[in-house]
Order: C-alpha cells, then structure tokens, then sequence
C-alpha cells in the first residue's frame, strides 16, 4: 500500500522544528499502518521576509528535506501564466485561488506521473497541523476526506482521498477549473475549499489550523475564527527568534541551491505548469 503525501503551499512556518515534528509523526504514523510514504514538495516563496528567510530556516529547511526525502522538489515564484488569468478573471476570484489549485494539480500529475501505485493521495499545507492522527482503515475509496472547516463542506488545508476519486473528481472536474469556473457564486473573499469539495462526497474528520506565528495556530473549527491549542506542541521558543533573524533575499538564494541540489530540487523564477 502507498500513499502520495502532497505538500504545497507558501513554505511560511514549515521550517519551525515543531512542524518538523509534526511532518515526522505524520510520516510515522502512517508507515505504522503499513503504508510506503512518498513525498512531493511544491513551494511558492514571496520576495518580503519570511521565516525560511533565515540562516535557521534554510538550517531546518535542510532537516526537514532529509525526513520527507521527496519524489518531486519545487520553489518557484510565480506561475507563467499567473497574470494572463488574473486579467482573464478581472479580480473576481482571489489570486491564491488558481495557484493553490495549480500546485495541488501539478503534484498530483508528478505522482500519477511517476507511475507508482498510489492507494491514497494527501494534499497538505506547508503551515497546516493536525490535532490528531490519520485512521486509515476507517477510509472508503468514494469520499474525500477533509479536516474541520464550520463555514464550508471541506477544508483545503488538509484532505485525503483514494485514486478512484483523482480520476473521477479531480481530473475532470477541478483540474479545469483554473480556466473556467461553473456552479458557483464570484466573491472576492472565495477561498479553494468552497469550490473544490463541491463537486464530490466529502467528510469533516479532524481538526486542523493554520501555523501563523510562534504559538498561534488559527483555525475555522467554530463558526468564528478562532485558535487551535494543541498540548505540548510549542517547545522550541529559542529556535523561532533565531528565525526571525532574516537575510537578504540574495543570501537566501545563495543558501538554498545548494540545499535543492542534495535533494535534485529545482528553484524557478516562473513556473509552467506541467
């Protein structure tokens, strides 16, 4: 049995060692079930500071690539043709809408790609933790399931389904919805998960939130914003002001190639899709 674990996203707080952690138990917990783990990596950088804009972070950075050892390596900027669909769609949809759905797309081409049997995909954020594990006996292959999210059927930032759903779901449904968007409403604060769980069988089956700061984890488990508090999870307060100490964008370049290069990793100013 075998699992595409797919990572994709702005790698935001993927370098703090508690979400280090948290990728190692996830990849532990699932191998304890059984299953071959094989990992694909997308990541969008922005050109402001971030916490991978550190000599800590491309330190971490370093550790956690040895853990995931992925399949697939990517940073890249932008998508090619990123401004030629912002214009088609005249600001009605946010930009993080194509590209989120873009880089789950490409990763999932990449494993399909690879022509390795997977059972399951999982698509999860690079800022996103769990509160909980992943039971994977309890899952069917004609549902995709989601983390928690009140105002919507499913939550983009973590979600799990077997192939039989990327070809009956994905592939012809939400893959060609980066060009032309039906059966639903245009509102400028639309985020992914309000079109892409529309059109399948979904379940709501854990809590999750969205890393934003040290000791801040936001949520949408509860029919307001609000935070996730997860027991034990904060432990290396020291390690995140060591983060925050950012380099020039020019360093950070200069640090990260060879980093990709251990793992056959590409950096790209302007990303095709594939």
């Amino acid at each position: 049995m075998r699992i595409a674990l797919l990572i994709s996203g702005e790698p935001r707080s993927i370098v703090f060692k508690e979400q280090i952690g948290f990728f190692t138990n996830l990849i532990h917990s699932l191998e304890n079930q059984g299953y071959i783990v094989d990992t694909y990596c997308m990541f969008k950088l922005k050109p402001t500071v971030d916490f991978i804009n550190s000599e800590e972070g491309l330190i971490n950075l370093d550790t956690l690539l040895k853990i995931l050892n992925p399949k697939y390596l990517e940073f890249f900027y932008r998508f090619n043709d990123e401004e030629f669909i912002e214009k088609k769609f005249n600001s009605q949809y946010p930009k993080s809408f194509c590209s989120q759905i873009r880089m789950i797309d490409s990763l999932i081409k990449k494993a399909i790609e690879s022509n390795l049997e997977y059972d399951f995909f999982l698509r999860i954020r690079p800022d996103c933790v769990l509160n909980g594990s992943l039971d994977m006996k309890s899952f069917n292959d004609s549902t995709v399931y989601s983390s928690i999210k009140c105002d919507a059927v499913g939550n983009d930032q973590m979600f799990l389904c077997h192939r039989n759903m990327i070809n009956i779901w994905w592939i012809p449904i939400i893959r060609p919805s980066v060009f032309y968007f039906y059966h639903m409403k245009p509102d400028s604060t639309m985020s992914p998960d309000y079109f892409i769980f529309y059109h399948c069988p979904t379940k709501q089956i854990i809590e999750s939130g969205l890393i934003r700061d040290y000791n801040v984890i936001t949520a949408w488990i509860h029919y307001r914003e609000d935070k996730l508090i997860l027991n034990n999870y904060w432990t290396f307060h020291e390690n995140y002001l060591l983060l925050k100490k950012s380099i020039s964008n020019e360093d950070f370049i200069e640090k990260l190639n060879p980093i990709l290069l251990k793992y056959k990793g590409t950096l790209k100013l302007m990303s095709i899709p594939v």
